[in-house]
Order: C-alpha cells, then structure tokens, then sequence
C-alpha cells in the first residue's frame, strides 16, 4: 500500500512540484492550502508524513504543529517544514512541543525532498 503523504502550502506552484514528484514516486498526495485545513484534513486522512509551509494565511505552519501535537490522532505523524526562511530551522530544533522531523528551506528540489522523506518513511 503507497504510503500518504499531506502537504500543506499556501502556493498553489508548490504545492503541484511536490505531488508531481510524489505521486511520480509512488506516493499517494493529498493537498490544503491553509494551516487552518491541516488538522482536518490529516484526521480524516490518516498521512504518514505532512510536509507542511511555515507561512500560510489563517493558522501559520508554527502554530499548525502544535496543533497537530495536542491531538492524539495526529501527535505522532511526522513533519517535514518547508520555509524560505533557514533561521525557522533553529527554532523549531529548540522547540520540544513542535517535535518535527525534518526541516527544508526554500526554494529547493524536488529530489531533496523526496530524500529527506525516504529518510522519514520509506518509499
């Protein structure tokens, strides 16, 4: 069974490289463009990874895995953040409550991704 990926950016180009490389790889791509859809979403889904924007309008990607922290069906999933700003890495790495799993900064390719998700959850 492809492993489920959510992603979550406000960027409607983003968010099509992502699941064009995903999808291409064999995972299976659900997409929301808002923090505020995250945690819905990923309840109703199930994912085993969401890679998830730090600059979204409604619930940013900060707060949005914090979120995610306090609900028991989503506390586990893994979270890969996405910023354009590389100082967002070390807060989150200081950061207990937030409990990411990877960090990318942007702009980057798809092949990185797909490394640091490999990483994560396999193919």
């Amino acid at each position: 069974m492809p492993k489920k990926i959510l992603i979550a950016d406000d960027s409607v180009d983003t968010r099509e490289m992502i699941k064009t490389a995903l999808e291409f790889n064999s995972y299976q791509v659900w997409e929301v463009d808002d923090g505020s859809k995250v945690l819905d979403k990923a309840i109703e889904v199930k994912p085993d990874l969401i890679v998830l924007d730090i600059s979204m309008p409604n619930l940013d990607g900060y707060s949005t895995t914090l979120l995610l922290r306090k609900n028991k069906d989503t506390a586990n999933i893994p979270v890969i953040i996405s910023s354009g700003h590389g100082k967002m890495a070390e807060i989150f790495k200081k950061d207990s409550a937030a409990k990411i799993s990877g960090f990318i900064e942007k702009p980057y390719l798809p092949d990185d991704l797909l490394k640091k998700v490999k990483a994560i959850i396999g193919q």
